[in-house]
């Protein structure tokens, strides 16, 4: 018991000791797209309604 508490303990301690890897993307639907970029802007493009 007192092995694995030992074990989980060292492994959060590593993780918090890492820095975030950057993430990116673009993920598009029927009315626009948001971009994400490396540096944690968020970036949100509505295309107009062409409807009237």
């Amino acid at each position: 018991m007192k092995l694995s508490i030992l074990f989980i303990a060292t492994a959060v301690l590593l993780a918090s000791c890492t820095s975030v890897l950057p993430v990116s993307g673009t993920i598009v639907a029927d009315h626009g797209e948001i971009r994400v970029h490396p540096d944690g802007r968020i970036e949100v493009e509505i295309d107009p309604s062409s409807d009237k």
